[in-house]
């Protein structure tokens, strides 16, 4: 199915040549531009959502290239991003550290992110990403309050 591919490649941006799952990440970073002013509650429906169809799609790439969490397949990094997104405070500048950060729990990727990736199919592709995606929010929370507290 080529529609399946289309979107698991994050519309093509799997396909660069370089850093593609950096790149699908910037994919995710830009499409919340648009959805930034959504609440919670929509913008977290529409993280679930695209999670199952990453999990769908992912799943069915993953025959088409042959391969377990081929680097094409970068709708685990959009759908991890946005989520990122969603949850941290609204300035650009925890955003940006919110992706640097992303980024590197991803390639790291912490336990249990590595067990997560053997899980078959889709799910393995979604899940690990979805970890590295909470290690960010939940380091990034900690920072926050670590300045709080210093601060006052």
């Amino acid at each position: 199915m080529k529609w399946a591919r289309w979107v698991a490649t994050g519309f093509g941006a799997g396909y660069f040549p370089f850093f593609p799952g950096t790149v699908g990440s910037l994919v995710g970073f830009l499409l919340f531009w648009p959805l930034r002013d959504l609440s919670l509650f929509y913008g977290g429906f529409i993280c679930l959502l695209l999670f199952g169809v990453g999990v769908y799609t992912a799943d069915l790439s993953e025959s088409f290239f042959n391969r377990k969490d081929a680097s094409q397949i970068v709708i685990d990094e959009i759908v991890a991003m946005l989520l990122v997104l969603f949850l941290l405070p609204g300035s650009w500048g925890w955003r940006l550290a919110g992706f640097f950060l992303f980024r590197l729990f991803d390639i790291l990727k912490p336990p249990p992110a590595r067990r997560c990736e053997k899980l078959p199919g889709g799910w393995g592709v979604m899940l690990d990403d979805l970890w590295a995606a909470g290690y960010t929010v939940g380091v990034l929370y900690l920072f926050e309050a670590v300045l709080r507290r210093l601060a006052g």
